[in-house]
């Protein structure tokens, strides 16, 4: 068996030791970017009751260069629904202005925005656990997206759950612990939605087959 390499060379100490401090500047960064796109989203809700008309006047004031980019962004307005529950609507035009800066996509800006209200809003523990440095952005992100559109009580039990595990916890899991959250608190619901995969997918179960079943930190400005 392969010995484990002995880092003897000073400048292979020094070079590690920069690998290290750069990845916490980078991690550090993104947690700044975050917390500033939450801020930057409070500081401008949402004024226009038709999206399209707001992204109409994000195409007008010249940030999308592109005829593609133009297009894109008035056909996704046309189609998406902008809110989640228990967060606040954000203005349409403030997404371009601040993912241009960030050098972003427009797109890309409203998903850090969104990902950044729903931690802020429906995950608190999440949320302060970020702020204060003990989880990644990336995987804080990850449940945010996974929660988003269901229920508050569901967003509250998953909160709860994976907070103290969220610096090691998997795709896998925690999809396992958003099924359990709908199962517990919103059982038919949840059979409704399985009935339906089932059916989109052309899958027949066998009834014999039993694997199968069917804070005080929250920002101002949270619903």
């Amino acid at each position: 068996m392969a010995s484990r390499t002995r880092l003897t060379d000073p400048l292979d100490q020094a070079q590690l030791t920069g690998f290290a401090a750069r990845r916490r500047e980078r991690v550090r960064l993104e947690r700044e970017d975050l917390l500033e796109a939450l801020d930057w989203a409070l500081r401008h809700p949402a004024t226009e009751t038709e999206p399209y008309a707001a992204a109409r006047a994000v195409v007008d004031q010249g940030w999308l260069a592109e005829p593609s980019a133009r297009l894109e962004v008035l056909e996704q307005a046309a189609f998406e629904v902008f809110d989640d529950p228990g967060t606040p609507a954000v203005d349409w035009s403030a997404f371009a202005p601040m993912a241009a800066a960030m050098g972003r996509s427009t797109a890309a800006g409203k998903a850090l925005v969104t990902d950044a209200l729903a931690l802020a809003c429906r995950l608190p523990q999440l949320f302060e656990a970020v702020r204060a440095g003990q989880v990644e952005v990336w995987r804080a992100r990850r449940v945010a997206q996974a929660i988003r559109m269901r229920p508050v009580d569901v967003a509250e039990y998953v909160d709860a759950a994976v907070t103290p595990i969220a610096d090691s916890i998997g795709s896998t899991r925690l999809e396992a612990l958003i099924d359990e959250a709908m199962l517990t608190l919103h059982a038919e619901e949840r059979e409704l939605e399985i009935e339906a995969a089932r059916e989109s997918y052309g899958v027949e179960l066998l009834e014999s087959f039993h694997g199968f079943h069917g804070s005080d930190h929250t920002p101002t400005g949270c619903v």
